[in-house]
């Protein structure tokens, strides 16, 4: 009989890892004036439904297409107009929509793309093209690491959707530190700093002698993200975090070896790592989620900003928040740029690293694959984008 992996969750997987994890992160600090959604932490069954926001979800998705995007909901290609200034949705499904420059004008262009049921307007100082092109410049400054120096105390960059502006999380702000980011790249309009003591701590544990087959007398815990198949030849396999483990090295599910790393990457737009199955005839990657009779779909999302998201990992079991941001890009102690990240509110822990992020649709009874669980900063957690991490080692949900 198989051994299955409940790979949507992280509650079952041990995988070796070796290095450890960033030391101790802050508290987060903004207010940002919108109602935290409600932690399921009690009872692993229960999901926070983002049924309500589907309809606003699809009328972005409606509104990419319109803008060039490959698909609903994919950003790539994109080229907003420059009366469009991003958007996010309410707890209750209300969809925000931010006009920049003549807001008649704009209004009147959103509403020959999709219909005004459970829509709002809101006049912006900034158009989505002009944050979303200075997000790509602050992409190229850290990724070229034109200022070491700089780069020492910035932690995170991101656009926040509800806020129209890109912010700055820097490490002991203080008005020297502004000073200098004023006089850079960082001195442009749209841009605000913000305080925190810390960089994106990745949640992995280390467990000293745990019981697995290895040399080493440390062993880190990490969780599974999602199941997945390598597009080129096919081989089964399973995602989870590029910091929870290294290329050739074995990956353990109760004690037994399972797998060997194929590819783990901590650069670009992901924080990944795909493991391909030892022996098949033996072992399956399941998409049934761990300690449950629900199944995760074969599809992703990209769900957008308010849209609750629900996580499972080793540690914490299953939490739910909302997503805050779709665009942010994290800077690593060593200096190392990850962008096109997401983050969202729910709640997580070492160990919860390469846990599934999902969206749980009750009127369906779909559960869309979103990303998995990189790390935290005080109450805001990091996530890599599912559709990121498919197309940068060519795989394919299964």
């Amino acid at each position: 009989m198989k051994k299955h992996f409940f790979i949507t969750l992280a509650c079952c997987l041990f995988l070796l890892f070796t290095s450890c994890s960033d030391s101790s992160i802050s508290t987060q600090f903004d207010e940002r004036g919108s109602e935290k959604i409600t932690k399921f932490t009690s009872d692993i069954n229960e999901e926070a439904d983002a049924a309500i926001q589907e309809e606003a979800n699809l009328k972005i998705g409606k509104l990419m297409q319109a803008f060039g995007a490959n698909n609903a909901l994919g950003k790539s290609n994109v080229s907003y107009p420059d009366y469009y200034g991003g958007s996010f949705i309410s707890d209750k499904g209300i969809l925000t929509i931010y006009i920049s420059g003549k807001f008649g004008v704009g209004k009147k262009e959103i509403l020959k793309i999709i219909d005004e049921d459970k829509v709002k307007f809101k006049p912006a100082k900034f158009s989505y093209k002009y944050l979303t092109g200075l997000m790509d410049e602050l992409n190229v400054w850290a990724k070229t690491k034109e200022d070491p120096s700089l780069l020492n105390f910035i932690s995170t960059f991101g656009v926040m959707d509800e806020l129209n502006t890109i912010e700055v999380n820097v490490l002991g702000l203080d008005e020297y530190k502004k000073s200098l980011l004023e006089k850079s790249i960082f001195g442009k309009e749209g841009i605000k700093f913000t305080n925190v003591s810390g960089r994106v701590k990745l949640e992995t544990i280390i467990y000293p002698g745990c019981a697995v087959d290895r040399t080493s007398s440390m062993v880190t815990a990490g969780s599974v993200g999602f199941k997945a198949k390598r597009n080129s030849d096919g081989k089964i396999g399973f995602v989870t975090a590029g910091h929870a483990i290294s290329v050739g090295e074995t990956a353990y599910y109760g004690g037994a070896a399972v797998g060997t790393c194929a590819n783990s990457k901590q650069s670009g737009t992901v924080d990944a790592a795909f493991v391909v199955l030892n022996n098949i005839s033996t072992d399956e990657v399941s998409n049934t989620l761990c300690s449950t009779v629900d199944n995760l779909s074969l599809s992703t999302t990209l769900p957008g900003v308010g849209t609750v998201v629900n996580k499972r990992g080793r540690q914490t079991g299953a939490t739910s928040g909302k997503i805050l941001s779709t665009n942010i890009s994290i800077i690593s102690a060593t200096g190392e740029t990850i962008d096109n990240m997401s983050t969202a509110d729910y709640n997580s822990d070492e160990g919860d690293s390469g846990g599934t992020v999902y969206t749980y649709i009750s009127s369906t009874g779909a559960r869309p694959t979103a990303g998995i669980h990189m790390g935290a900063i005080g109450t805001t957690r990091y996530f890599t984008k599912a559709t990121n991490i498919l197309s940068t080692f060519g795989l394919s949900r299964n």
